[in-house]
């Protein structure tokens, strides 16, 4: 193979808004994240939303005293980058609930309390709504409300949470007519909480639905029916319309003993890495709108509350930068490139490519798709992550399905270097490329002209 180069990134106001790529910017309601420090790599990666959570609790703390200026400080930033903001509209507020188990009302549901608590929740959501209207579109309502962790006094309720997606939605639409209504469920929600939230819910109620999933391999979620199970509960209660998320999800680089992703404890950042390519490229495959990776930066400036514990030890560390230092990790640099071949006009078409490989454990997967008209193909091994193994070089041979692709060029996504075969290893009458390598992590093949290289 002839290296060409590396594959060229872009600023986040370069990518287009049809680009499936988030991130999280979420916990800067608690003070767990210096946003400032942020804002800069961020665009650097070429992330194109950003998923917000709003805090009742550092917006009012005084009753009928609105400070808008750390969340608008957090959209206009973001806005000025290229990146799109949308909210997750959540939480409890001590100015109203003096017995909350937590200083910032995290998980404490207002619903739950008297009725001056609903009051002011509906006072600050319409607020919230005005204040924010020409910026944000899309409103996530609460947080994995089918988890006692952020709900809070009492067991999770899907009817209850349905009757607070359509207080709180309502109260927005009525001041921000086209605003995008959203719900979410945690990496384990029971199939009778999803059919029972939808089922009191009506199609005019929800636009969108987040999945919020961490589970240890990317390919989990579809060998196992996760995704396609509640998408079939939610078209089987008549919510045809709406569009699916990935709202919250990821591989830390590190993680606590224990930890439901790494048992042992530990990580790398190379793992993180490989997840994430693997994780944002199977989301697209079975058609989620947006893939919105937990999240810009390890939480390290003060302890992780939820509504009734407190992580007093550093939790896993989920960030694409380094927690206290902010510089990027390698989930950085490869989210950089997810934002360019996951921007454009795309369309699935079926598998693409014939793969010859050597005897493995483990059988590819492929992802072909049409980015502005042009053939792109993708494929990888769905190898356990934790096994770090290195890609075999020139270890297969690739069989290309059509004729759209006329001078092959091999990307790899992890590293980011464009190479292209040799004439010995391209045959354009039968289609087949040799020498090419295969792994643990995502090759690309296009035409020369599908991405730039510098």
């Amino acid at each position: 193979m002839r290296y060409l180069g590396q594959m060229k990134t872009y600023h986040s106001h370069e990518i287009p808004a049809d680009c499936s790529v988030g991130i999280g910017f979420e916990c800067i309601d608690r003070d767990m994240i210096k946003p400032e420090k942020c804002y800069n790599p961020l665009a650097a990666c070429g992330a194109k939303y950003a998923r917000c959570q709003t805090g009742w609790a550092k917006c009012e703390r005084e009753k009928g005293v609105y400070n808008w200026g750390w969340l608008d400080d957090i959209v206009n930033n973001l806005l000025s980058r290229g990146v799109i903001p949308w909210f997750n509209v959540g939480y409890g507020n001590p100015a109203y609930m003096p017995h909350t188990p937590n200083p910032t009302g995290v998980g404490c549901m207002p619903l739950l309390y008297e009725d001056y608590v609903v009051e002011g929740w509906k006072n600050y959501v319409r607020a919230l709504a005005e204040h924010f209207k020409g910026r944000v579109t899309h409103f996530e309502i609460w947080n994995e409300p089918d988890i006692v962790h952020f709900w809070y006094p009492g067991e999770p309720d899907a009817a209850a949470y349905a009757e607070l997606i359509r207080l709180t939605g309502g109260i927005i639409r009525s001041v921000i007519p086209d605003a995008r209504i959203g719900a979410c469920t945690s990496s384990n929600p029971k199939h009778e909480y999803v059919s029972k939230l939808f089922e009191n819910l009506s199609p005019a109620d929800l636009d969108f639905y987040c999945f919020h999933t961490y589970k240890q391999y990317p390919e989990e979620l579809i060998n196992t029916g996760f995704y396609s199970s509640i998408i079939a509960i939610a078209k089987e209660k008549g919510m045809n319309h709406l569009d699916f998320w990935m709202g919250e999800g990821g591989h830390a680089s590190w993680h606590p003993v224990y930890h439901r992703a790494c048992k042992g404890g530990g990580g790398s950042e190379h793992r993180q890495a490989v997840w994430q390519l693997r994780r944002f490229l199977l989301d697209f495959k079975i058609g989620l709108k947006l893939t919105s990776q937990f999240q810009i930066a390890d939480m390290m400036e003060r302890p992780y509350q939820m509504a009734t514990s407190l992580i007093q030890n550093t939790p896993a560390r989920q960030g694409i930068l380094n927690g206290l230092i902010y510089t990027p990790k390698k989930a950085h640099d490869t989210m950089s490139r997810l934002s360019v071949i996951l921007s454009g006009k795309r369309e699935i078409i079926e598998d693409q490519l014939q793969i010859s490989t050597p005897k493995h454990d483990y059988d590819p997967i492929i992802l072909s798709y049409l980015r502005e008209g042009k053939e792109v193909n993708i494929y990888w091994l769905p190898i356990p992550i934790e096994e770090e193994r290195p890609l075999l070089k020139k270890a297969t041979q690739v069989k290309l399905l059509s004729d759209a692709i006329k001078n092959p060029m091999v990307i790899d996504l992890f590293t980011g270097i464009v190479l292209e075969p040799e004439d010995c290893e391209w045959n354009p009458e039968t289609r087949v490329i040799s020498g090419l390598p295969i792994g643990e992590y995502p090759i690309l093949i296009c035409d020369k002209d599908t991405f730039e290289v510098e």
